[in-house]
């Protein structure tokens, strides 16, 4: 992504846009429905008196064009995950200083998605309860033997270190695998690995 060189500020808070004016470099207000989405343009949207919802087609049509950070002046995990899943790349106060915006801008400029530390938090630990599942899901799968070759498969074992391991010949080894790959629906033993260990 290229360099930030305009924030377009959408907000009908007269203090809010003052405010911003002071923090963020560069600042010109815009109105939704006069958005310039040339290289090097960010936009900032006041959830406080912009809608956001995902309902919201004209500024969810610009987030595929142009990087936008939604701000609240009470920021809510709920609010945050609903703007990131509609397209926004940042959700963050829209009372920040302006050493915590040029934060924000430095991280959306290089690609990447802005959220506090709470939202991360949260966002963590819903991976982390996803994984679990699907941990649950392969353990119900698979016999007991077949949940050994794939634990030990997904650490990196080769079939002769499986097979040594396990007291079982290289032959069953590779049936056990061929069918753990088949019962799991992936093609490989990289795709077996990221399953067992609830990434996919």
């Amino acid at each position: 992504m290229n360099n930030i060189t305009k924030i377009l500020c959408v907000t009908n808070d007269e203090l809010i846009w003052a405010r911003w004016q002071k923090v963020l470099p560069n600042s010109v207000r815009a109105a939704l429905e006069r958005i310039d989405t040339t290289s090097g343009v960010a936009m900032f949207v006041d959830a406080d008196s912009i809608a956001v919802g995902s309902d919201n087609a004209t500024l969810w049509g610009l987030a595929k064009l142009l990087p936008v950070v939604v701000t609240a002046s009470h920021p809510k995990d709920e609010l945050g995950l609903d703007v990131l899943n509609a397209g926004a790349v940042g959700y963050t106060n829209t009372f920040s200083d302006a050493e915590a915006f040029a934060h924000v801008l430095s991280v959306v400029s290089a690609g990447e998605v802005w959220v506090g530390k709470n939202l991360l938090q949260r966002l963590l630990k819903g991976i982390q309860q996803v994984s679990v599942t699907v941990a649950n899901q392969v353990d119900d799968l698979l016999t007991v033997r077949e949940l050994e070759v794939a634990r030990l498969v997904a650490k990196g074992a080769s079939n002769k270190d499986i097979a040594r391991e396990l007291d079982i010949t290289e032959r069953t080894v590779k049936a056990h695998v061929s069918t753990v790959l088949e019962k799991l629906e992936v093609n490989d033993r990289l795709q077996l690995a990221l399953k067992v260990n609830g990434i996919i």
